[in-house]
């Protein structure tokens, strides 16, 4: 995997360099991006564990391991961002589309290396990727901010939504593993998800925390 650790390395560089120069708010930003690329590093190699002890074949590992791994790795950043820091809503909102970014990021980097022809399926894919990872992300912390209130069922909700998130990440790999028209619906389906996010206001939450 020396491909993928270099592509980490120079990718996450120039954001870490950045940590030194810039503002508070900035910081936290750029290094819940580096969170995200390297969840994503080491998400591949327990992918490709767990897909060689359960010797399952290319499409399951994309459709059963990877959603589960994946999802699980982006969380735990992002609770013990939560449960150390204690941020506002909106803080741990931010957070939580840029450890998707990230993911996406250094995940859209490998693909290059895969061969994919044409530019505009490239385009197509990393903004499909960066809209479901950051949108799924967020969708799984603005549920872990509500924990807070008392009235909240924290573990099963946080297990349900977690289960949300698996469900709809394999469903998006299921549908753009295939050619033809299922490929485009899978690349629509995030990009109306963040919109639904984006409508229902969430950027605005109004609610103290």
């Amino acid at each position: 995997m020396m491909y993928a650790e270099g592509t980490f390395i120079m990718l996450a560089a120039p954001f870490l360099a950045l940590l030194f120069i810039a503002r508070a708010g900035a910081r936290r930003i750029l290094f819940c991006l580096v969170v995200g690329m390297l969840v994503c590093l080491v998400g591949a190699y327990i992918n490709t564990y767990i897909s060689f002890v359960w010797a399952v074949d290319d499409l399951d590992a994309v459709v059963l391991v990877a959603p589960m791994v994946e999802e699980i790795a982006k969380y735990l950043p992002l609770a013990f961002y939560f449960l150390v820091f204690e941020p506002p809503r909106r803080n741990l909102l931010d957070a939580a589309l840029a450890i998707g970014a990230g993911f996406a990021i250094f995940e859209n980097a490998t693909y290059l290396s895969q061969g994919i022809q044409g530019l505009g399926l490239l385009a197509l894919r990393g903004v499909a990727a960066g809209a479901m990872h950051s949108g799924v992300t967020a969708f799984v912390g603005l549920a872990l901010s509500y924990t807070r209130d008392k009235d909240w069922p924290r573990g099963s909700a946080m297990a349900g939504v977690l289960s949300l998130a698996v469900i709809y990440h394999a469903l998006y790999n299921l549908l753009v593993s295939f050619p033809g028209p299922l490929r485009y619906v899978g690349f629509a389906l995030p990009m109306l998800f963040a919109l639904g996010l984006g409508l229902s206001d969430w950027r605005g939450v109004k609610r103290p925390g």
